[in-house]
């Protein structure tokens, strides 16, 4: 396990200010971006917080030099913040995953869909962060599991997946990142309000990807 020490930002001009609450450690916001990479892609780190950081992984890494703090992992790697503040027993954790992908052979991964209805159909979006992933990570085939139809839509493309062909590789080439739209019809004894026959609160997608070279 590896850990980087930054100096800590003073929140409290005298002593008797520390047992104000607003200066207990806090962790605002602990980024580790993207958080999906191909081997051989950086991951930059930044926080915003309040008291002393300590930043551990594990397995255990060290940090590439200059800025800003960046980690080239080559295993999936849990990235972990502690902030501590004096007098305070008890630091604030916070916790991320980067996880490396390494293709061929393509990776498979389900995606879920919230769904609602709209008129006679079910709608799903699903907004996926550019941030949060490597843009060499590539689409090759979407697929559902043949139950019912559907129409895929994403970065502009479309795909309608049924029974008979459940898969589609209409999206080949795009990246995993933006905006997902899953819209199916409702079944013959689906009702939308009616909780006996109400309709699937999610609908899965299949993903295959792969790191471009």
């Amino acid at each position: 396990m590896t850990n980087v020490r930054k100096a800590a930002g003073g929140c409290c001009a005298a002593l008797f200010l520390l047992v104000v609450a607003g200066c207990a450690p806090k962790i605002a916001r602990f980024d580790v971006l993207p958080a999906r990479v191909c081997e051989g892609t950086p991951s930059v780190v930044t926080w915003e917080i309040s008291g002393s950081p300590e930043l551990t992984t594990a397995p255990a890494i060290q940090p590439l030099q200059g800025e800003p703090l960046r980690y080239q992992a080559t295993e999936d790697t849990v990235f972990t913040l502690h902030v501590t503040r004096w007098p305070y027993q008890n630091p604030q954790v916070s916790e991320t995953e980067v996880r490396v992908h390494r293709t061929p052979p393509p990776v498979r991964e389900p995606i879920a869909f919230a769904m609602k209805c709209e008129d006679s159909s079910l709608v799903g979006i699903l907004p996926r962060p550019a941030t949060l992933w490597d843009s060499r990570i590539r689409l090759e085939t979407v697929a559902s599991d043949g139950s019912r139809e559907m129409t895929v839509e994403h970065e502009a493309r479309s795909a309608t997946l049924t029974a008979s062909a459940p898969s589609s590789s209409a999206f080949q080439g795009a990246t995993m990142a933006g905006t997902w739209k899953l819209t199916t019809p409702l079944g013959a004894n689906e009702r939308c309000g009616d909780p006996a026959a109400a309709p699937p609160a999610r609908v899965i997608l299949t993903t295959d990807f792969v790191c471009a070279r």
